[in-house]
Parts: structure tokens; sequence; C-alpha cells
């Protein structure tokens, strides 16, 4: 087999395994940046209140909507808290270091109604839900409105190295075992027509022949 033959190979290959798999391995990157489920807000004349998905929270909201909803001054929202957990070069497929980081400034919410989102009430329910999230057991984990910490991961590396081996390391195994069963058919071939004194080259009958030297091609076959 060609060095060019079997460098087209390997590229087709990696090719065609980008486009099965690359975009399996490149999903991950929303670990980057993953929301958490969303929390109700309510906003009244005399400020805003959290809920959270609790269920003495849950209760209470239900309550509050039932007594209030039909009040044109009382305004029911929502909002998603974002937490940063593995970042790296190229999220979900270059991964070497780990970001810890949630609520790290009021930009870190997202209320869902543009009628709310001023920047008096962002800051607000920020401050609100830095202190829910510091009692979360689960957001407690991401620093809760502080900068965000970044570190050396050995699982994230260790995943990038392996999933670097398998892309680029499967095209390379089936390449060389192309090249293998080539040669080898290819030395079969000639062993065969060596054997029925016929040139390597063009299979010309050369029993007989005064001279190693195929009459047809020209090749010496010793």
């Amino acid at each position: 087999m060609r060095r060019s033959s079997a460098i087209t190979l390997w590229i087709i290959l990696v090719v065609l395994e980008s486009c099965l798999f690359a975009p399996v391995m490149l999903a991950s990157g929303y670990r980057c940046r993953c929301g958490v489920p969303t929390y109700e807000v309510v906003y009244t004349p005399d400020g805003h209140r959290i809920f959270t998905d609790s269920e003495e929270d849950q209760a209470a909201l239900d309550l509050m909507y039932d007594l209030h909803s039909a009040k044109e001054d009382v305004h029911f929202d929502q909002l998603r808290v974002y937490r940063i957990a593995y970042a790296g070069p190229v999220d979900g497929l270059i991964e070497f270091y780990r970001v810890r980081g949630c609520l790290e400034s009021p930009d870190s919410i997202r209320i869902m109604s543009y009628l709310y989102d001023t920047p008096g009430n962002r800051q607000s329910v920020f401050q609100d839900m830095v202190q829910i999230a510091k009692q979360d057991e689960y957001l407690s984990r991401f620093n809760p409105g502080q900068p965000r910490v970044t570190s050396f991961d050995l699982d994230a590396t260790i995943g990038t190295l392996i999933r670097f081996s398998i892309y680029f390391g499967l095209p390379t195994f089936i390449t060389w075992i192309v090249h293998r069963i080539k040669i080898r058919a290819q030395q079969l071939s000639a062993d065969w027509r060596i054997a029925h004194g016929l040139c390597v080259k063009c299979a010309y009958d050369c029993n007989n022949l005064p001279s190693p030297i195929c009459p047809e091609c020209g090749n010496v076959n010793a």
C-alpha cells in the first residue's frame, strides 16, 4: 500500500469518524455552563419573594397564586441560575481543568420576564439567590457569590486523552490493518505466480523461457 493511499484512507476515516462521533463528544460541552432547575419569583408592591422547588415553597406558591393571580400589581415570574462545572479550550472535547462557579454576579441569573429584568430587580434577586444557593446542597458546592475557582482536574484530563486516543488511534489502527492485509495479499499473489511460472508483475507465462526477463513487461523474475 503506497504512503499516499494510506494517508488518504486515514483522512477519510478521520472525517467519517468526525461526522459520526464529534457531535456526541461536543455535546458534553453543555457541562461547561449548565442551568439548574428553574425558580419561581413573585413580584408584589412590597418587593419580591423567591420560591424554590421544595414542597413547602411550592405549597406556599400555589396559595399565593390562588390569592393574588388576578391582581394586576402582582406578577409571577421565573428565573434560572447558572453554575459552571467543567471548561476547556474546546468545551466537552478538550478538558484539562475544572472551573467551579455559581452566581458570580447578577449576570449569572436569567429573569424570564423582560418587564422585570431591570438592574434593580436583578441585583435584589441576585442577593437573595446567593443566600438560597449557600443553603442548597447542590449549589453550595459551586462557591455561590464568590469568584470562580479553577483547578487542574485529573479525571477530565484522562477522559480527554482517552477520547483523543480513540479518535485518532482507531483510524490509524484500521489503516495499518488494511496496509498489512494488502501486503499479505500481494505476497500470496506473487508466490502463486512464481510457483506457476508466471511473471510476478503482469502474470505473463514465463515457463521455459531462456531468460528470467519477462518479454511482456520487462520485469526480472528471479
